[in-house]
């Protein structure tokens, strides 16, 4: 019997999507920084859970904390959708799936 517990447990066990190593930069500022934000001299930190298909692609986002920068907020979806990939999510049978994942975006001032 507990052998068959530990089968069970293993079973449920998946390794989590993680962000591609990109070369370069993420986000430039000309593109992605929200221009007003950019211009008033405000950053902040948003929090969103995402959803990442099988193929590695953002496919939903939802704010979930507030950088109190409606700007900012309303860049950050926008933003994962369009430049971020993923190593998707495998589940215990080595199969590619969908995961909902937690991430933070700091928008931080470039330096000038």
């Amino acid at each position: 019997m507990a052998g068959g517990l530990a089968l069970v447990a293993l079973a449920l066990i998946s390794f989590s999507a993680e962000a591609q190593e990109a070369g370069g930069s993420w986000m430039t500022d000309d593109d992605d920084y929200p221009a007003k934000a950019l211009r008033e001299g405000r950053s902040g930190l948003v929090e969103v859970t995402i959803t990442v298909s099988p193929k590695g692609k953002v496919t939903d986002c939802t704010v979930t904390q507030s950088s109190g920068s409606s700007d900012l907020d309303a860049a950050t979806c926008p933003f994962f959708v369009r430049k971020m990939r993923f190593k998707p999510a495998i589940d215990a049978t080595g199969e590619k799936v969908e995961q909902k994942v937690v991430k933070r975006m700091n928008w931080t001032l470039p330096q000038r």
